[in-house]
């Protein structure tokens, strides 16, 4: 059975893989693997959050940033960046910083 990892605070801090590929195309991002092969294509939004990934961010900042250009509520937000950030995580191509990482 499988170790499923914690979830995601706001107070975490998280990163992009340092191995990770990734592509700009057409404005959205595809970002690559390497040691699964896998390829994910990131829709506007997602595409935004990883931008904010250029440099290890808080989970909770970036929510804030996207809070700033949408017209969306915070519970919202904070559900479906959590959501993409804990997918990314368990594909490998984000990582948890350590606490006092930023």
């Amino acid at each position: 059975m499988a170790i499923q990892p914690t979830p995601l605070a706001a107070t975490d801090t998280v990163k992009r893989a340092q191995f990770v590929i990734e592509a700009d195309v057409d404005g959205e991002i595809v970002v690559l693997n390497p040691d699964t092969g896998a390829c994910y294509g990131l829709d506007r939004i997602a595409t935004e959050i990883w931008r904010e990934l250029a440099e290890p961010g808080r989970v909770g900042d970036i929510c804030s940033a996207l809070l700033a250009r949408y017209d969306v509520d915070r519970a919202t937000c904070e559900t479906q960046v959590r959501e993409l950030l804990e997918h990314l995580r368990g594909e490998g191509v984000v990582e948890l910083c350590a606490k006092d990482a930023r």
